[in-house]
């Protein structure tokens, strides 16, 4: 009940902040010393380590790593998905919930880094708006995303619209059948809608300004953690004996475990329910995901 009240507010704040106060998208050409300016975005489906990323990234001096900024666009991304906003309408939305943060970064000759999930669907805006930036793309087995999100009740105790979780556009075939659809089937779609948007942006940059890793793979492997600071473009501060020990330790001890709700590994599920992710998430064999 609480956490629908403070989505109804978080929604009324949006819309006055995003439809009253802003400003023509024209005026965005003053922040030119933008374009040379590099930051980092980590794209993802989110509940796929994003906050563990953000702990590690965050020993680097050289970066101000934010995982949960305000607005996080949840609202925002479920409409610019829903009614396929134009570029210039991303943009827009993009530009004024953070360049402020962002300039202040620019002004301290800081990186910023943010590993908000919310904005994968602005992947392209962001792109345009700066040209030098690089992207993360963070990517989780959809069983165990599906799991998660059963555990957390996507689709079910919270309107999808205030939550941020997509719904088909009006012109999908799924649209009349998507009330009578399972959850199984609802979080699986979603989990390949989004990273279908991904790969359709990485299709648009330069192969240097994207780096793709299982979330699984950086949870077991340091060297994965480690080649991340070299795409990034640091000073790694986990080089050393001390260094990475002090990385194994950050990686034993996960952030953010899901503690809420009960529902069987994907290992344990039926034989069903598993033909239901791989029929919704084709997309999981190009990652190397076994369903």
């Amino acid at each position: 009940m609480i956490r629908n009240l403070k989505y109804m507010f978080t929604l009324f704040q949006k819309w006055y902040l995003f439809q009253r106060k802003k400003i023509p998208i024209q005026n965005l050409t003053r922040f030119e010393p933008f374009n040379n300016y590099k930051c980092i975005f980590v794209l993802s489906t989110g509940r796929c380590g994003t906050k563990l990323l953000t702990k590690i990234l965050n020993f680097s001096s050289e970066l101000w790593v934010d995982h949960k900024p305000s607005p996080e666009l949840a609202f925002q991304s479920y409409r610019a998905y829903k009614y396929q906003y134009t570029l210039d309408q991303l943009k827009t939305d993009f530009s004024h919930s953070r360049l402020d943060m962002i300039k202040k970064c620019y002004k301290n000759s800081l990186i910023y880094c943010e590993t908000n999930n919310r904005i994968s669907l602005y992947a392209r805006a962001i792109s345009n708006i700066f040209p030098n930036a690089k992207f993360i793309h963070l990517v989780r087995h959809p069983g165990e995303f599906v799991r998660s999100g059963i555990r957390r009740g996507y689709y079910t105790r919270m309107n999808a619209e205030i939550s941020g979780h997509l719904e088909p556009r009006e012109n999908s075939s799924l649209i009349e059948k998507w009330s009578i659809m399972s959850q199984i089937e609802k979080i699986a779609w979603q989990w390949n809608t989004i990273n279908c948007e991904i790969e359709n942006f990485k299709k648009t940059i330069p192969p240097n300004k994207i780096c793709t890793i299982q979330s699984q793979s950086m949870f077991i492997n340091p060297e994965v953690t480690i080649q991340l600071f070299d795409f990034i473009g640091v000073a790694n501060p986990f080089i050393g004996t001390r260094g990475r020990s002090c990385l194994k330790n950050i990686l034993n001890h996960p952030i953010n475990v899901q503690k809420i709700g009960s529902y069987p590994t994907y290992d344990n599920w039926s034989n069903k329910d598993k033909l239901t992710v791989k029929r919704m998430a084709p997309l999981a064999k190009n990652y190397g995901f076994t369903l």
